[in-house]
């Protein structure tokens, strides 16, 4: 069936009707939405009418019969039009009700509050009100192999207690994103429960990369008691795996898969970082991009001599290169998070051994 909304005169979707998709296919069998649009005027009356898919989510593809999200087409116009939700013409999504002025529509067709505003007000923030702001997101490295306590890994994984047990678990997590593996209890526990109880505000897998990493993202609470302590220690103890921006992570993971492909580097982040570049083959204008726009990371500043532990905080940038956030936009599309049911997004014994470099 095609879904058909009726919006008012603020686009505000008040009616939802279902058509037959045959009968408004056109004389190539595609669907035309205007053919739509005409028919739900003759059977509903006059007014502004926009079509929807049932089979959009958060800016992915939903498949019709299994309900799993999957990578074969983009999402159509990032999220189904549900009764109260709002379509957006100048982005071509429907979402919910914009929370404030000043905030933007991101890919998913969800709001979002730009780096250099205040969430709460839209003020413009000072440069050291940016820094703090931007050092309460993470992008972190994760493996999704099981995790013991006289592991290698461990002089270079992010944060061990966030592990989860295993691939399967780790690839097809069947609980929310919200509650974390936690290593010292052995158990899922919620930590993210309201702005007060934890310092982790928001954490979600952003790439699901496997079998070689996660790419998560982790947004802390500005809240919470000595956050900013914890930012330091994190950023600082393992500055190998993580970054504030996920342009800033990819530049780090060229670093490291230039050490084992240049240098022999067999430690398990330059392996580990090699394996991700294989499977997200960075096309090579994005990668010169990178390399170009976004300052050397902490493994780049050693390369080239330097302290990276003194001159690490010196070497930022907030906006993603051009070139990067469309790439982004497409690795977002193949390498979701997945659900408990579908099936791993690649298999390393398919993938190519080389990359663009």
């Amino acid at each position: 069936m095609a879904n058909f909304c009726k919006l008012d005169e603020n686009n505000k979707v008040i009616e939802i009707i279902y058509i037959d998709n045959e009968s408004i296919q056109d004389s190539f069998g595609q669907e035309d939405e205007q053919m739509g649009i005409e028919l739900c005027a003759e059977i509903a009356g006059q007014g502004k009418w926009v079509q929807t898919s049932f089979n959009s989510c958060d800016g992915l593809r939903i498949d019709p019969e299994t309900r799993l999200r999957n990578n074969k087409s983009p999402a159509f116009r990032a999220r189904y039009g549900e009764i109260g939700m709002y379509y957006y013409p100048e982005k071509d999504v429907f979402s919910t009700e914009k929370p404030n002025d000043w905030f933007e529509l991101d890919r998913r067709g969800q709001w979002v509050c730009p780096h250099h505003l205040d969430e709460e007000t839209g003020r413009q923030l000072t440069e050291e009100e940016k820094r703090i702001k931007r050092c309460l997101t993470y992008y972190q490295i994760h493996l999704v192999e099981p995790y013991f306590e006289d592991d290698k890994r461990a002089e270079w994984c992010l944060a061990k207690e966030f592990l989860a047990t295993d691939m399967v678990t780790a690839t097809h997590g069947s609980h929310p994103l919200s509650h974390l593996w936690l290593y010292e209890t052995g158990e899922w526990e919620r930590v993210v429960v309201g702005p007060q109880e934890s310092w982790v505000k928001n954490f979600t897998v952003e790439l699901d990369l496997s079998p070689a990493a996660w790419i998560t993202r982790a947004d802390l609470n500005p809240n919470y008691p000595g956050i900013y302590d914890i930012c330091w220690q994190m950023i600082n103890t393992h500055p190998q795996g993580n970054a504030h921006t996920v342009h800033e992570l990819f530049r780090l993971i060229i670093e490291w898969a230039y050490t084992y492909t240049e240098f022999g580097n067999q430690e398990p982040s330059a392996e580990i970082a090699h394996k991700i570049l294989r499977i997200a083959q960075m096309p090579e204008g994005v990668r010169e991009e990178l390399l170009s726009e976004v300052p050397e990371q902490v493994i780049g500043l050693y390369l080239a001599g330097l302290d990276p532990y003194k001159t690490f905080n010196e070497y930022e940038t907030n906006e993603a290169p051009p070139l990067f956030a469309q790439w982004s936009d497409v690795l977002y599309q193949n390498y979701h998070w997945k659900d408990p049911n579908e099936p791993l997004n690649v298999s390393m014994s398919d993938i190519l051994e080389s990359y663009p470099m």
